[in-house]
C-alpha cells in the first residue's frame, strides 16, 4: 500500500470528490496542504486578502454550482477569522468544507502558549458548522472527507469542519482511499406520498411555495411540471429565488409580501411547500398566509411543521420527492387544469405600478437587469437596493441571484462574487455593495486582480450605514456613528489595478454596467445613494 503524507492524503482525497477549486491562505501549519496542491494542477488555489474573504468565495462558488466549496485555513486566527462566513454559510444551509490545521497534537488542550493555540478550537468550530471532526492519523483523512462531502448530499447541507493538526499533516502512513459510493437521497414513505397525492386532488386553489431546499435540489423542472398540471402559482422565499424562472406564466416569484398577491392568495386552500424552513424575512416574520391544508416537503425533519403545522409531512429530497408526487398524480389527472388565479395581471400590474411610482431602487434595477445577460449571476450584499431586489428583482436562470439572507452579513457580495466567477468563468457576475459592507471586504479588489477576474462591483456610497441611520431617526428621532467618511473608491480602484467609473443616476447605470462587463478585467462602478452627496 502506498504512503502519503497528511497533506497529500488530504489533496488526493479532494481530488476523488472531484474538487477542482480550493480558497485559503498558507500558513506555518497547513503547508503540508500547499506543498501537495503543488502536485494537483487539477485543483485552483484562490488565496485571498482575508480568511473571511477565502470562505465567502467558498460560498459563493458552492452557491453558483450546488457542490461545495473548499476552504483552508490555519490554526486559531485562520479558522476564527473565517467564522462569520462559516456562519453565514449555515445560516442559508451553503455546502462548505473546511479543513483547517491544528497546532501539535500533544499540547493541545494543555493551555501552554503555543502558536495560534485555541482553547478548544473543535469546539468552536462546531458552533457554526454542521459538525466537526478532530483527526488524529493519516489515514484517517480519506473516510474524513469522504464523509465530509457526503454530508452535503441526502441530508441537509450545511459547512462540517476537519482539523488535522500539524504533526499528523507532516506524518506519512500507508493510505487507502474509498472507492466512491453514489449518495442515496431520502424519499417518503409511499403511504405518505399516497395521501399528499389525494389531498393535492381534492384541492381547487392550490398554490406551491418553494424555499432553498428546493433551489438546492435542482427541482425547478418539476415545480414548473406540477404547477403545470394543477394550475397552481409557484411563490419562492428569497432563498429559493430562481429556481423557477420568474419569466415562466405561473411563477410569482416572491411576492408573497406584496398586498395584492398576499390578498389573492387568502383564497388558496391548498399550499405544497418544497424545501423551505418559512424563515422570518421571507414570510413576514410569520405572517404569511399559509392556508388551513399544508403538504411540507423538505429534507430536514425539524424544519417540517415547525412554524405551521402540516397535514401532510414528507421528509425527502425534493427533487425526487416531486417526481414521486407527480408520477401518482398524473396517473389520476385526466388532463393539467386551468390556473385558478390571474398571475400575468397580477405581475403586469404590479410592473405598471413600479413604473409609475419610479423610485431610485427600481430605476437602478431595470438597468441592472437590461445590462445583464439572461444567464448573468448578481451577488448581493446586505444594502437598501438589496432589499427592493428581494422582492423585486426578475431572475430567469437558477442559482444566480446570491444573498446572505440567514445571517445577514456585511462585506458579502464582492468575494462571493469571485467565487462565482471562479466556478462559471464564461457568465456575467455583478456584485452589489453599500459602502459600509463594501469597507468590510474591499480588500478583496486585490484577489480579483491579481487572477484577472472580471467581476463587475456596483457599489451605492451613501456615506454612511444608511439602513440603519434610517431606523436611528425612526425609532428616537437622532442617530450616531452612521455617517462616514470614506475614502476616494476611484482612487482605491486605481491602487488596486481596477478599472472605475462613477455614474450620477440610474439613467447613466446602464452604458457604465455594459461598458464594464465587455472588460477583461474587474471594475468597480460607483452610484451615489440619493440625497447622500
Amino acid at each position: 500500500m502506498p504512503r502519503y503524507s497528511g497533506g497529500q492524503a488530504v489533496v488526493r482525497s479532494l481530488l476523488s470528490e472531484g474538487v477542482r477549486a480550493v480558497f485559503g491562505i498558507p500558513g506555518v501549519h497547513n503547508l503540508d496542504i500547499y506543498d501537495a496542491l503543488i502536485d494537483a494542477p487539477e485543483i485552483g488555489h484562490y488565496v485571498a486578502r482575508h480568511e473571511q474573504g477565502a470562505a465567502f468565495m467558498a460560498d459563493g462558488y458552492a452557491r453558483a454550482t450546488g457542490k461545495p466549496g473548499v476552504c483552508l485555513p490555519i490554526t486559531g486566527p485562520g479558522l476564527t477569522n473565517m467564522a462569520t462566513a462559516v456562519a453565514e454559510a449555515y445560516a442559508n444551509s451553503s455546502p462548505l468544507v473546511v479543513i483547517s490545521s491544528e497546532i501539535e497534537s500533544h499540547l493541545i488542550g494543555k493551555q501552554k502558549g503555543a502558536l495560534h493555540e485555541m482553547k478548544d478550537q473543535r469546539a468552536f468550530a462546531s458552533t457554526i458548522t454542521k459538525w466537526s471532526m478532530h483527526l488524529s492519523r493519516v489515514r484517517e483523512i480519506p473516510e474524513a472527507i469522504r464523509r465530509a462531502f457526503r454530508a452535503q448530499v441526502g441530508e441537509r447541507p450545511r459547512p462540517v469542519h476537519i482539523q488535522i493538526p500539524v504533526d499528523v499533516l507532516g506524518a506519512e502512513d500507508e493510505v487507502e482511499f474509498p472507492e466512491p459510493v453514489p449518495p442515496s437521497l431520502p424519499v417518503p414513505a409511499e403511504e405518505h406520498l399516497a395521501r399528499a397525492s389525494t389531498v393535492i386532488l381534492d384541492a381547487r386553489k392550490p398554490v406551491i411555495y418553494a424555499g432553498g431546499g428546493a433551489l438546492q435540489s435542482n427541482a425547478g423542472p418539476q415545480l414548473l411540471e406540477l404547477s403545470a398540471l394543477l394550475g397552481a402559482p409557484i411563490l419562492t422565499s428569497i432563498m429559493g429565488k430562481g429556481v423557477v424562472p420568474d419569466s415562466e406564466p405561473l411563477v410569482l416569484g416572491t411576492l408573497a409580501q406584496d398586498e395584492r398577491v398576499a390578498d389573492a392568495l387568502t383564497q388558496a386552500d391548498l399550499m405544497i411547500a418544497v424545501g423551505t424552513r418559512f424563515g422570518g424575512a421571507a414570510s413576514r416574520h410569520w405572517r404569511l398566509q399559509v392556508p388551513e391544508r399544508l403538504i411540507h416537503i423538505d429534507i430536514d425533519r425539524a424544519e417540517i411543521s415547525r412554524h405551521f403545522r402540516a397535514e401532510v409531512e414528507l421528509v425527502g429530497d425534493a427533487q425526487t420527492t416531486l417526481k414521486a408526487v407527480l408520477e401518482l398524480l398524473k396517473r389520476r389527472v385526466g388532463s393539467p387544469r386551468q390556473p385558478w388565479l390571474g398571475v400575468q395581471n397580477l405581475k403586469s400590474e404590479l410592473r405598471e405600478r413600479l413604473d409609475r411610482e419610479g423610485s431610485w431602487e427600481w430605476r437602478c434595477q431595470k438597468a441592472i437587469r437590461q445590462a445583464l445577460p439572461a444567464d448573468a449571476i448578481t451577488v448581493w450584499d446586505m444594502t437598501v437596493l438589496s432589499y427592493a431586489a428581494c422582492r423585486q428583482f426578475p431572475v430567469y436562470s437558477p442559482r444566480s441571484f446570491l444573498f446572505p439572507r440567514g445571517f445577514g452579513t456585511l462585506g458579502f457580495a464582492l468575494p462571493a462574487a469571485l467565487g462565482a466567477k471562479v466556478a462559471h468563468p464564461r457568465r456575467a457576475v455583478l456584485a452589489v455593495c453599500g459602502d459600509g459592507g463594501f469597507m468590510f471586504t474591499c480588500q478583496e479588489l486585490a484577489t480579483a486582480a491579481h487572477y484577472r477576474l472580471p467581476i463587475c462591483v456596483l457599489l451605492v456610497n451613501s456615506n454612511g450605514y444608511h439602513v440603519v441611520k434610517r431606523n436611528q431617526l425612526r425609532r428616537f428621532g437622532r442617530s450616531i456613528d452612521v455617517d462616514l467618511t470614506n475614502p476616494d473608491f476611484g482612487k482605491l480602484a486605481d491602487s488596486f489595478g481596477v478599472s472605475y467609473a462613477r455614474v450620477k443616476d440610474p439613467e447613466e447605470l446602464l452604458p457604465a454596467l455594459r461598458s464594464a462587463l465587455q472588460s477583461d478585467i474587474p471594475t468597480l462602478v460607483e452610484i451615489p445613494f440619493p440625497d447622500s452627496e
